[in-house]
């Protein structure tokens, strides 16, 4: 039995590890970091676009979606995107859900336009 021991001890210390780790994750499953002010984007369509997707401008990442809705009257896809506060997009750019390539990810890019006025929290995008 004291040869057991120590094998004993490492297969509870790897259990309780291992359950840990499953209760981290169950925990954290679905949340989205909010930090950033809110943009939204009305779309035909977005394919695979998921909740918590990049949003890229210039392929660097400024935010997240943080929502997709059905607008019931329009049928058109609403999409709530979390944009880093240190960004400001101006209010004549352009969202667009592309993918990194063949099999990639969707992603909504933005198309920054040359305006000097930016978007307030909660506007829409009015190219998309």
């Amino acid at each position: 039995m004291p040869r057991r021991l120590p094998e004993l001890f490492t297969g509870f210390a790897v259990i309780a590890a291992a359950l840990w780790f499953l209760i981290y994750a169950m925990a954290g499953a679905g949340k989205i970091s909010t930090g950033g002010y809110p943009l939204v984007a009305q779309f035909s369509s977005i394919g695979g676009l998921a909740i918590g997707a990049d949003v890229k401008i210039g392929g660097v990442v400024v935010g997240h979606v943080a929502s997709e809705t059905l607008d019931p009257d329009t049928y058109a896809a609403i999409v709530r995107l979390s944009i880093n506060n240190n960004i400001r997009v101006p209010e004549d750019s352009s969202a667009s859900v592309t993918s990194d390539g063949l099999l990639g990810n969707s992603y909504i890019a933005i198309g920054p336009g040359g305006s000097n006025t930016m978007l307030k929290p909660g506007q829409s995008f009015q190219v998309t």
